[in-house]
């Protein structure tokens, strides 16, 4: 899926986890693009995903807000999610916001995948 500076991207690395690729911009304008992606493997019955946001070049509070919306529906799910490979800048507003209290963060993807 794309649109205006989103990309998102999903592949099935295990028999339970998948990892979605988010490159680009996390805002207002592209944050369903990330919803829609994760609605859509948890109606396949993917309940455990690995964002592997390496690309991400930008993430308002919107951005945020849908990844702590998303781990709740992951729960709900009986479920997880977790962020990998948060660019510094991204990485620092996380912990300044303390979301590294409600949310598994990972340096890297292989380290989310362990």
């Amino acid at each position: 899926m794309n649109r205006s500076g989103l990309t998102v991207t999903s592949a099935d690395v295990t028999a339970d986890v998948t990892v979605i690729n988010i490159v680009g911009e996390l805002d207002i304008r592209t944050e369903e693009l990330v919803r829609a992606q994760a609605s859509a493997l948890w109606d396949r019955g993917r309940a455990h995903l690995v964002f592997d946001m390496a690309g991400l070049t930008f993430c308002d509070s919107t951005g945020m807000g849908t990844f702590i919306d998303l781990a709740q529906g992951a729960r709900e799910q009986h479920g997880w999610i977790r962020l990998a490979a948060l660019k510094p800048f991204v990485l620092q507003s996380f912990h300044l916001l303390h979301l590294d209290q409600v949310l598994d963060l990972y340096d890297t993807t292989d380290n989310a995948l362990t």
